[in-house]
Protein backbone atom coordinates (compact mmCIF):
# COMPACT_ATOMS: atom_id res chain seq x y z
CA UNK A 1 0.00 0.00 0.00
CA UNK A 2 1.38 3.39 -0.84
CA UNK A 3 -0.26 5.62 2.01
CA UNK A 4 2.91 6.27 3.15
CA UNK A 5 3.91 9.17 0.30
CA UNK A 6 -0.09 9.87 -0.29
CA UNK A 7 -0.01 13.85 1.49
CA UNK A 8 2.04 14.49 4.38
CA UNK A 9 1.61 10.94 6.19
CA UNK A 10 3.55 10.78 9.58
CA UNK A 11 6.11 8.39 7.96
CA UNK A 12 6.66 10.59 4.81
CA UNK A 13 7.16 13.37 7.82
CA UNK A 14 9.82 11.31 9.34
CA UNK A 15 11.48 10.31 6.00
CA UNK A 16 11.38 14.35 5.04
CA UNK A 17 13.40 15.16 8.83
CA UNK A 18 15.61 12.23 8.76
CA UNK A 19 16.60 13.32 5.20
CA UNK A 20 17.53 16.61 6.02
CA UNK A 21 19.26 15.49 9.39
CA UNK A 22 21.52 12.41 7.84
CA UNK A 23 20.89 12.62 4.04
CA UNK A 24 22.42 16.26 3.00
CA UNK A 25 25.34 15.18 4.68
CA UNK A 26 25.51 11.73 2.97
CA UNK A 27 25.07 13.36 -0.65
CA UNK A 28 27.70 15.71 -0.22
CA UNK A 29 30.36 13.51 1.08
CA UNK A 30 29.35 11.12 -1.51
CA UNK A 31 29.59 13.61 -4.43
CA UNK A 32 33.58 14.36 -3.43
CA UNK A 33 33.95 10.94 -2.43
CA UNK A 34 33.01 9.01 -5.29
CA UNK A 35 32.96 11.94 -7.85
CA UNK A 36 36.40 12.57 -7.23
CA UNK A 37 37.10 9.04 -8.32
CA UNK A 38 35.29 9.88 -11.65
CA UNK A 39 36.59 13.46 -12.85
CA UNK A 40 40.90 11.81 -12.41
CA UNK A 41 40.70 10.12 -15.83
CA UNK A 42 39.12 13.34 -17.24
CA UNK A 43 41.49 15.70 -15.75
CA UNK A 44 44.54 13.20 -16.49
CA UNK A 45 43.30 13.64 -19.98
CA UNK A 46 43.03 17.31 -20.10
CA UNK A 47 46.67 18.00 -18.42
CA UNK A 48 48.26 15.43 -20.65
CA UNK A 49 49.46 15.75 -24.50
CA UNK A 50 48.32 12.51 -25.37
CA UNK A 51 45.82 9.49 -23.91
CA UNK A 52 48.53 6.86 -23.13
CA UNK A 53 48.61 8.19 -19.43
CA UNK A 54 44.68 8.02 -19.06
CA UNK A 55 44.67 4.25 -20.26
CA UNK A 56 47.91 3.31 -17.82
CA UNK A 57 45.72 5.52 -15.21
CA UNK A 58 42.96 3.37 -15.80
CA UNK A 59 44.65 0.16 -15.52
CA UNK A 60 46.70 1.29 -12.58
CA UNK A 61 42.84 1.89 -11.28
CA UNK A 62 41.94 -1.44 -11.69
CA UNK A 63 44.45 -2.90 -9.61
CA UNK A 64 44.37 -0.93 -6.83
CA UNK A 65 40.49 -0.39 -6.27
CA UNK A 66 41.12 -3.88 -3.96
CA UNK A 67 43.28 -1.99 -1.59
CA UNK A 68 40.13 -0.38 -0.55
CA UNK A 69 38.34 -3.13 0.09
CA UNK A 70 40.28 -4.57 3.09
CA UNK A 71 39.60 -2.16 5.35
CA UNK A 72 36.30 -1.29 4.38
CA UNK A 73 35.12 -5.27 4.97
CA UNK A 74 37.02 -4.82 8.33
CA UNK A 75 34.77 -1.68 8.98
CA UNK A 76 31.34 -4.12 7.84
CA UNK A 77 32.18 -6.96 10.18
CA UNK A 78 32.69 -4.96 12.76
CA UNK A 79 29.24 -3.21 12.44
CA UNK A 80 27.33 -4.61 14.72
CA UNK A 81 30.23 -3.97 17.42
CA UNK A 82 30.52 -0.46 16.47
CA UNK A 83 26.74 0.40 17.50
CA UNK A 84 27.25 -0.40 21.47
CA UNK A 85 31.37 1.06 21.81
CA UNK A 86 32.10 4.93 22.19
CA UNK A 87 35.33 4.23 20.05
CA UNK A 88 36.55 2.26 17.06
CA UNK A 89 38.38 -0.83 18.90
CA UNK A 90 42.74 -0.97 18.81
CA UNK A 91 42.91 -4.68 17.64
CA UNK A 92 40.20 -3.36 14.66
CA UNK A 93 42.76 -1.00 13.74
CA UNK A 94 45.38 -3.39 14.73
CA UNK A 95 43.84 -5.89 11.70
CA UNK A 96 43.26 -3.34 9.06
CA UNK A 97 46.62 -1.94 9.61
CA UNK A 98 49.17 -5.07 9.61
CA UNK A 99 47.09 -6.61 6.69
CA UNK A 100 47.02 -3.48 4.71
CA UNK A 101 51.35 -3.30 5.54
CA UNK A 102 51.60 -6.82 4.28
CA UNK A 103 49.55 -6.47 0.98
CA UNK A 104 51.70 -3.10 0.30
CA UNK A 105 54.92 -4.59 0.96
CA UNK A 106 54.24 -7.59 -1.27
CA UNK A 107 52.67 -5.00 -4.23
CA UNK A 108 56.10 -2.97 -4.02
CA UNK A 109 57.85 -6.02 -4.81
CA UNK A 110 56.14 -7.91 -6.97
CA UNK A 111 53.72 -5.63 -9.08
CA UNK A 112 56.82 -4.65 -11.66
CA UNK A 113 56.77 -8.72 -12.08
CA UNK A 114 52.79 -9.28 -12.31
CA UNK A 115 53.13 -6.30 -15.02
CA UNK A 116 55.69 -7.78 -17.38
CA UNK A 117 54.74 -10.95 -16.42
CA UNK A 118 50.55 -10.48 -17.78
CA UNK A 119 51.23 -7.44 -19.41
CA UNK A 120 55.07 -6.69 -20.82
CA UNK A 121 57.58 -4.68 -20.32
CA UNK A 122 55.53 -1.83 -22.52
CA UNK A 123 53.06 -1.37 -19.77
CA UNK A 124 56.32 -0.80 -16.82
CA UNK A 125 54.69 2.28 -16.03
CA UNK A 126 51.91 0.77 -14.60
CA UNK A 127 53.94 -0.64 -12.16
CA UNK A 128 54.73 3.25 -10.98
CA UNK A 129 51.12 4.05 -11.11
CA UNK A 130 49.85 1.05 -8.77
CA UNK A 131 53.12 1.66 -6.33
CA UNK A 132 51.57 5.19 -5.83
CA UNK A 133 48.04 4.65 -5.94
CA UNK A 134 48.30 1.64 -3.45
CA UNK A 135 48.95 3.63 -0.65
CA UNK A 136 46.23 6.35 -1.66
CA UNK A 137 43.74 2.98 -2.15
CA UNK A 138 44.41 1.97 1.70
CA UNK A 139 43.69 5.61 2.79
CA UNK A 140 40.63 5.07 1.26
CA UNK A 141 39.79 1.81 2.61
CA UNK A 142 40.53 3.55 5.84
CA UNK A 143 38.14 6.15 5.13
CA UNK A 144 35.61 3.56 4.58
CA UNK A 145 36.38 1.91 7.71
CA UNK A 146 35.92 4.90 9.58
CA UNK A 147 32.51 5.75 7.61
CA UNK A 148 31.58 2.13 9.06
CA UNK A 149 31.93 3.52 13.04
CA UNK A 150 30.38 6.57 11.99
CA UNK A 151 27.20 5.51 10.51
CA UNK A 152 26.51 3.18 12.81
CA UNK A 153 27.03 6.01 15.56
CA UNK A 154 24.71 7.99 13.18
CA UNK A 155 27.27 10.74 12.66
CA UNK A 156 26.67 12.19 8.97
CA UNK A 157 28.48 15.26 9.03
CA UNK A 158 31.15 13.46 10.13
CA UNK A 159 30.51 11.01 7.09
CA UNK A 160 30.79 13.83 4.79
CA UNK A 161 33.84 15.52 6.08
CA UNK A 162 35.74 11.73 5.61
CA UNK A 163 34.29 11.40 2.41
CA UNK A 164 35.75 14.88 1.52
CA UNK A 165 39.01 13.84 2.36
CA UNK A 166 39.15 10.74 0.74
CA UNK A 167 37.89 12.66 -2.57
CA UNK A 168 40.83 15.30 -2.02
CA UNK A 169 43.28 12.85 -1.33
CA UNK A 170 42.38 10.73 -4.42
CA UNK A 171 42.75 14.11 -6.61
CA UNK A 172 46.34 14.67 -4.99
Amino acid sequence: DTKIFKKRSVELNELLIENKVYGIHMFYGSLWGVGAGYVLPVLIGFFNINNVEVGNFSLASSFIIFFTFLPSIVGTSYFKEFIHLNKIPADAFKKVIFSCALLLIATFLGIDFVIKLFLGAKFHEVGFLVKIGAGAAILHGFGDFTNKFLSAKGKSSYIKKVAMTVGIVQLV
